[in-house]
C-alpha cells in the first residue's frame, strides 16, 4: 500500500481557484472536470484492475491518464512532457483524486447525494456564463462529451456538498490570529495602500485568505480521519509505472 500526503485544499477553495483562473471559457469549463476523473467501473470490455481502490470507490489508469490530459489543456505549457517536475505533479494529481475518493466514499455510507434536478440547475448555471455555442464549442475542443463532463460536475458537487454538511461552519477569527497572519503574509501589501478603501478592500483579502487557511487545515484532519477509518489501496507497481512516465497515456484521453 501506498502512503499518500492528502491535500489541505478543501473542495471550496479548489472551487474558488478554478473561478478565478483568469475567467476563461476554457479553463473554467475544463477545471469543472479536473476534481472529478474517478471512476466506479473499468474501462469497457478492457477488465482492467483498478490503479487504487477507497472502500466502494475505484480509480483506473485511464481514468488518471485523462484527468493529467485536462490538467495539461488547463495549464498549457506547465506541463509539457519535457518540462521539469512531471512526476511532482503527477503525484499531486493522484493526491487529488484518492483524496476525491475518499469523500465520495464517505457520502456513499452516509447518504449524500446530488439528484439530477440539482445537477441539471448547476449545468445551466455554468452554461449561461458563456456566449451561446461557446461553452459546447470548448468540450469538443477538449475532446469531453458534455455527458462526461456532466457526471463529473455531479461528483465536484458532491464534493461541495459534503463540504458544506461536515465543514462549512466557520470559526470566529480573533484579533490575534488576524494581527499575526498579517504580519506574516499582509505587511509588504500595506506599503502600496494609499487610500481609506484600498485598506478595507486589503482587510477584507485578510479576512478571506485566513478563512482559506483555516478552512483548508480542518479539511486536511477531516481528510486524515477519514483516511485512517477507511484503507486506501494503491498498485504500486502501476503507479511508479505512470509516475515515471514508463507508462504512455495511449488512448486515454485529449493531447494538448
Amino acid at each position: 500500500m501506498k502512503k499518500i500526503k492528502f491535500l489541505t485544499r478543501s473542495s471550496a477553495a479548489l472551487a474558488h481557484r478554478c473561478r478565478g483562473s483568469g475567467r476563461t471559457v476554457r479553463g473554467a469549463v475544463v477545471a469543472a472536470a479536473l476534481l472529478a476523473a474517478a471512476c466506479g467501473a473499468p474501462p469497457s470490455g478492457t477488465g482492467e484492475a483498478p490503479l487504487a481502490v477507497v472502500g466502494e470507490q475505484r480509480l483506473y489508469a485511464r481514468d488518471f491518464h485523462r484527468a493529467f490530459a485536462l490538467r495539461r489543456i488547463a495549464h498549457p505549457g506547465s506541463l509539457a512532457p519535457d518540462a521539469p517536475g512531471l512526476r511532482e505533479a503527477r503525484e499531486r494529481l493522484l493526491e487529488e483524486l484518492v483524496t476525491e475518493l475518499l469523500v465520495r466514499e464517505h457520502a456513499r455510507s452516509v447518504g449524500i447525494a446530488v439528484s439530477d434536478p440539482e445537477l441539471e440547475s448547476a449545468v445551466e448555471a455554468v452554461r449561461a456564463q458563456y456566449p451561446p455555442g461557446l461553452f459546447e464549442q470548448t468540450l469538443v475542443e477538449a475532446a469531453l462529451p458534455l455527458a462526461d463532463w456532466k457526471e463529473r460536475l455531479r461528483s465536484r458537487l458532491l464534493l461541495e456538498t459534503v463540504w458544506r454538511r461536515e465543514l462549512a461552519e466557520e470559526e470566529a477569527l480573533d484579533s490575534e490570529e488576524l494581527r499575526a497572519h498579517y504580519e506574516r503574509h499582509f505587511r509588504g501589501k500595506a506599503a502600496m495602500v494609499d487610500s481609506e478603501e484600498a485598506w478595507v478592500r486589503l482587510r477584507e483579502m485578510l479576512v478571506a485568505d485566513l478563512r482559506r487557511k483555516k478552512r483548508e487545515e480542518a479539511f486536511s484532519a477531516w481528510v486524515e480521519a477519514l483516511r485512517r477509518k477507511t484503507p486506501v489501496w494503491i498498485d504500486e507497481a502501476r503507479w511508479e509505472a505512470i509516475a515515471s512516465g514508463v507508462e504512455a497515456a495511449e488512448a486515454a484521453g485529449p493531447t494538448p
